[in-house]
């Protein structure tokens, strides 16, 4: 009996050991936010927020190198997706407006971007049906001419009084919904007739460096629209959105606009209001949320 007692000692010894050595790796595991990104400009440009020239590619990178205590995963999602992922207990998006669904399932920092009233974007060859550069266009006598068909993305929200105009026509011939893999509109349906005209933000033909497409405003969209970052309404996310808060100094803001104004240079008021809505956090009547 001795005997078998002292040759499972060095077995006890061993196993003790490797469970010390296991649990603190295990209490160390470090929790995963999943960064919620998505193909627009000026915030997401290039393959993956890591190596993205983005505005918000840059901006992902700092606040993840300032989450070490987390693993971080970025998620390609559109419009269905999104509404899907924001649904998750440890997801966060580096930069949305905040609309009903953001207030129903996330928690949100405060607003470090602004983004120009969305628009209408035409071929140039089509230029004689909508008038001339820098016209403001009614969305809805748009709509009820029946000759001129336009593109939408399923899912994206505009404005409010836009969204409800889409949502009276959506079953007219002349109103396409677009279900892309992409937030950004393609505009060479433009270009091979499919469409006449298409919902889309300001910078978009500057991606693609093209000066084939006229945009155009339009009545039913006319705010600027203050943009968040956004963490699960968990207490995993209320913990990162309060870190988040702390890294959105003014400086940093206010270093930011130069950035927003290379695609942003056709809007004369863009500085003036984003110094005073973001940087300063006061009241503006051109801003509102979605």
């Amino acid at each position: 009996m001795r005997e078998y007692s002292l040759r499972i000692k060095p077995c006890f010894v061993f196993t003790f050991i490797f469970m010390v050595y296991l649990i603190p790796q295990n209490l160390m595991a470090k929790e995963t936010i999943q960064w919620l990104w998505f193909e627009q400009a000026p915030y997401f440009v290039g393959k993956n927020p890591r190596v993205g020239t983005g505005v918000v590619d840059e901006l992902t990178r700092y606040f993840q190198e300032q989450l070490p205590d987390y693993e971080h995963q970025n998620v390609r999602v559109n419009t269905v997706r999104y509404d899907s992922m924001i649904k998750k207990d440890n997801v966060c998006v580096p930069v949305a407006w905040l609309s009903e669904n953001e207030k129903q399932y996330l928690v949100h920092s405060r607003p470090h971007a602004l983004e120009p009233p969305a628009g209408i974007y035409i071929h140039q060859s089509k230029q004689q049906e909508f008038g001339p550069r820098n016209s403001v266009l009614s969305l809805r006598a748009l709509l009820a001419d029946k000759s001129l068909t336009l593109g939408a993305l399923r899912g994206m929200e505009y404005s409010n009084e836009a969204d409800l105009l889409l949502a009276e026509y959506h079953e007219r011939k002349n109103l396409m919904m677009i279900d892309a893999p992409m937030i950004e509109i393609d505009l060479h349906l433009l270009k091979m007739g499919r469409l006449d005209y298409l919902l889309g933000l300001p910078v978009q033909a500057k991606r693609i460096k093209s000066d084939e497409y006229l945009f155009y405003n339009v009545q039913e969209i006319s705010a600027y629209v203050p943009m968040y970052a956004h963490c699960s309404n968990t207490p995993f996310g209320k913990k990162v959105i309060k870190v988040i808060d702390g890294l959105l100094t003014k400086q940093r803001l206010v270093k930011s606009i130069d950035y927003y104004e290379r695609w942003y240079d056709g809007s004369d008021d863009f500085r003036s209001i984003f110094l005073d809505y973001i940087v300063h956090e006061g009241e503006h009547p051109f801003v509102a949320d979605m």
